[in-house]
């Protein structure tokens, strides 16, 4: 669809034109689409470098045609080619699907980052008890069978030397 150079000056004023032939107020399409005043007045008037960049700047105008009941693919596509998206503006979609896949590849590698901690931490705690049973226990005179308490002798056997 081709669109003429005075018509996509226009694509703000033939919006403000629809809603003023729905005999709505600018207030109640601010409260319908949770975008400022201050904003749809900007898209209203097609001064559009007095909007906010990138996918919220689409999304005030998918807003506002969607609380209109207008059309939202042909206003976006009058929109884009009036200038009023700017195609130097990163395509965030394509970030969030590649931060997405970068994520998902990065999962196997943290768990074998785990495995590594874990297998780490075995070797460490098994190092130091045959330190302390090999170096420390034997000079502090402490062994084993010396930490595992022995039974009482029975009562009835009679004490040595009577």
């Amino acid at each position: 669809m081709q669109i003429s150079a005075e018509q996509q000056l226009r694509v703000g004023r033939e919006l403000r034109e629809e809603r003023e032939r729905r005999g709505m107020s600018l207030e109640e399409v601010a409260r319908g689409t949770r975008f400022s005043v201050r904003h749809l007045q900007s898209l209203e008037a097609d001064l559009y470098d007095e909007l906010p960049g990138g996918v919220l700047r689409k999304g005030i105008v998918r807003s506002y045609c969607r609380h209109m009941g207008l059309d939202e693919e042909q206003w976006l596509d009058r929109f884009a080619e009036g200038g009023g998206l700017d195609d130097t503006e990163p395509n965030l979609e394509q970030f969030a699907e590649n931060v997405h896949r970068a994520r998902l590849e990065a999962v196997p590698q943290v768990r074998r980052r785990w495995w590594g901690v874990g297998v780490m931490t075995f070797v460490l705690l098994a190092m130091a008890f045959a330190v302390w049973h090999f170096v420390v226990a034997p000079r502090v005179g402490v062994h084993l069978h010396q930490l595992i308490p022995h039974h009482a002798a029975p009562a009835d056997t009679p004490p040595a030397g009577s």
